[in-house]
């Protein structure tokens, strides 16, 4: 395991700890923060009250933690940045293809991933659930 492997599973696995919430619109490079109202899904899952990350702002998390890089904070951004790779490597983003771009994850390593999904979820460390094609960003140099 890569001094960076190392540095990712800790970062994640102390948000998994923390019991950090997906909160639509929170987060930063420097941590989670309330999340934003959007009139709709999140609203109901009252995500502005939650302190916590989405897709988005938790891949910007980690990469500027371990890496000390800064990369934009929107999934779409995060797809138009760096470069396309075919096999991940540790701190690379995927992004399911049936999820247009909405949604990413950050590989750790291992066949493991760091994610956040949806509101009323939590961040975990999982197995990347793709089904169908992905695509794989590296923006880290």
């Amino acid at each position: 395991m890569t001094n960076y492997q190392e540095q990712l599973w800790t970062v994640a696995q102390d948000l998994v700890d923390r019991g950090v919430d997906f909160a639509w619109g929170g987060g930063g490079p420097k941590g989670p923060t309330f999340g934003a109202r959007d009139g709709g899904f999140a609203d109901s899952h009252g995500d502005y009250e939650k302190v916590g990350f989405d897709s988005g702002s938790l891949a910007q998390y980690m990469l500027f933690q371990v890496f000390g890089v800064t990369i934009p904070r929107g999934t779409h951004a995060q797809l138009a940045a760096g470069v396309e790779v075919y096999l991940p490597e540790p701190g690379d983003l995927i992004f399911p293809d049936s999820e247009g771009g909405e949604y990413c994850m950050v590989y750790l390593g291992d066949a493991r991933v760091v994610e956040v999904t949806r509101s009323g979820e939590k961040v975990r460390i999982s197995e990347p659930h793709i089904h169908g094609a992905y695509t794989v960003r590296r923006l880290i140099g």
